[in-house]
């Protein structure tokens, strides 16, 4: 890949929609070559520059190397990294969830008669065992995010369960019935649960019409998490598709004549603070055309 500069325009290919950027400074890679369109050049500007994102998604996740709470240096540098990699997490399973289409949100607990609901390397080793065999025999795809439950007095350490999105491919589902009514969430939505899960007890629940609002839910466990609760902040079937495509805008835009204070308003457009005094500005853009002329 070779990269012959940078651009504050650019567009991301999903699926379904594409999400024009506009930056007020110039942090998009414009590259080209095998991996063209692909590189993203944000995370390496947060990194460089000691990111702050107070966006929406991070508002529960702010910064800590804003508040200044006596820690030594050393200390703050630790929580920033860890905040910064926290924030590719959420990017990165945003953009897995917007290029693949899942069909059940998904919650796994863990019985301790069946496995240890304590100990990471045995529930990883069995985790990664059981979703390898899923997958193989299956066809499961899978977007797993750890959660530590509530501490109980008499624990020790908190027990772990798992969130996530789900395309089931042959896995067995079920209704969760009590007596002979299905159960549903508080929002009326029908719960299911797989006896292919071995580990536990499970819920399923359909992706309605609002699949943003799925992923925001299962992004903020990743928000909240103060460390890799098994050695990664989730996991994920390899055939996924990862990324979106990306193309960068090589001229730019003019930011201030770009932001629409209406859109704003209403929706349509939504500015993030990145870093400092680094905006963008992100809009769906209807006219796919508007990208092949590019």
């Amino acid at each position: 890949m070779q990269s012959i500069g940078k651009t504050n325009a650019r567009y991301k290919i999903y699926p379904d929609h594409v999400l024009k950027q506009v930056a007020n400074r110039p942090i998009f890679s414009i590259c080209y070559g095998d991996d063209a369109g692909i590189a993203d050049s944000i995370d390496d500007f947060i990194e460089n520059e000691n990111a702050n994102e107070p966006d929406s998604e991070a508002a529960e996740n702010k910064d800590p190397a804003e508040s200044k709470d006596g820690k030594d240096s050393e200390n703050e540098e630790n929580n920033r990294a860890a905040y910064v990699a926290r924030r590719r997490a959420v990017q990165a399973i945003r953009d897995i969830a917007l290029c693949n289409p899942f069909e059940y949100m998904v919650t796994l607990t863990l019985d301790g008669s069946k496995i240890s609901r304590y100990d990471t390397q045995e529930i990883l080793k069995k985790l990664k065992y059981t979703l390898s065999n899923l997958t193989r025999r299956k066809g499961l795809l899978y977007l797993l995010i750890p959660e530590f439950h509530r501490k109980k007095d008499n624990e020790k350490s908190p027990a772990i369960h798992f969130h996530g999105l789900i395309i089931p491919g042959e896995l067995n589902i079920e209704p969760s019935m009590v007596g002979d009514t299905q159960r549903t969430d508080r929002n009326g939505r029908l719960i299911y649960n797989t006896p292919d899960w071995p580990y536990g007890f499970s819920v399923l629940k359909k992706i309605d019409e609002n699949y943003t609002q799925a992923i925001n839910y299962i992004t903020k466990y990743v928000s909240k998490q103060e460390k890799k609760i098994l050695g990664k902040y989730y996991l994920s079937s390899r055939a996924l598709v990862k990324k979106p495509s990306i193309i960068p805008i090589e001229n730019g835009e003019f930011y201030d004549l770009y932001k629409d204070e209406e859109k704003i308003r209403d929706g349509r457009q939504h500015e993030i603070n990145l870093y400092g005094d680094v905006y963008i500005i992100s809009e769906r853009v209807e006219e796919i055309e508007e990208v092949k002329q590019i």
